[in-house]
């Protein structure tokens, strides 16, 4: 019972540590983002400016890190350049800079819901 909760522990310290999950037998995955995130930028040079108050998550689909989260508010500015960090700083997050593919998605804070799909119209009746 002691090892099951150190297994847990562990697991939650990672997921809070990385914004990922990863699936052990197929190695690392890609981070899911949340539901309602939208991808809004990549690449090596990012510049996104915040349409509503939410949260920007940048991440490297090929490690499956997240690299950096922040909150903005609307009109706020995302800015970032793969210049940010050295090479020593990417490896230790678990990031190859050479091969990264880094993306920026998007989430608001209040997210809209889902609009229901309309049910189709029926038939008209032909005119004469």
């Amino acid at each position: 019972m002691k090892n099951y909760k150190s297994i847990v522990v562990l697991a939650i310290s990672l997921i809070s540590a990385t914004g990922c999950v990863f699936i052990a037998n197929n190695g690392p995955k890609p981070c899911s983002p949340p539901r309602d995130a939208k991808e809004v930028g990549g690449g090596f040079e990012i510049f996104y400016k915040a349409p509503e108050d939410g949260t920007a998550v940048l991440a490297d689909k090929r490690s499956g890190k997240t690299v950096r989260t922040l909150s903005l508010s609307e009109g706020e500015i995302f800015e970032f350049t793969s210049r940010v960090f050295d090479e020593k700083a990417y490896k230790e997050m678990g990031i190859d800079p050479k091969k990264a593919d880094f993306v920026l998605y998007f989430y608001p804070k209040n997210p809209k819901p889902p609009v229901p799909p309309q049910p189709p119209l029926p038939p008209q009746a032909p005119q004469q």
